[in-house]
């Protein structure tokens, strides 16, 4: 009903309404957060000013893993197919995701440098405009 009965007086005789929301988790950086998080498949993804990106399970709030760039991490994440995009202080935006290292071809532009985690790799594209 709208403004809470049908005069639209705005009061409600029910002492308003309850407050259902409650702190799920938190997680403590290094640095200041800004962005806000990018969230896909129960995944948060979500920059700090100590320049670093962090994931984690949106549900529990257990750090999946986290890239360190350059700079602080100040812009937000975007997720498309498994890779995330986010933007650095240092001048790179980075496409990270699940890319075999053996996919990458960094002959093909020399402004693409190729950062290896584990069996996957991050991609940087450098973000100085032409």
């Amino acid at each position: 009903m709208f403004h809470a009965n049908a005069e639209h007086t705005g009061i409600f005789d029910d002492r308003g309404i309850a407050p259902t929301n409650s702190e799920l988790w938190w997680f403590k950086t290094g640095g200041a957060v800004s962005s806000s998080p990018a969230v896909s498949n129960d995944i948060s993804y979500f920059g700090s000013y100590n320049n670093k990106l962090y994931v984690m399970d949106a549900v529990t709030g257990k750090e999946k893993w986290r890239f360190e760039t350059g700079n602080y991490v100040k812009s937000s994440p975007a997720v498309s197919n498994g890779v995330v995009y986010v933007g650095s202080r240092d001048g790179y935006l980075y496409a990270i995701g699940g890319v075999p290292k053996s996919q990458i071809n960094t002959q093909t532009s020399p402004s693409i440098q190729t950062v290896a985690t584990n069996q996957t790799a991050a991609t940087t594209v450098a973000t100085t405009g032409a």
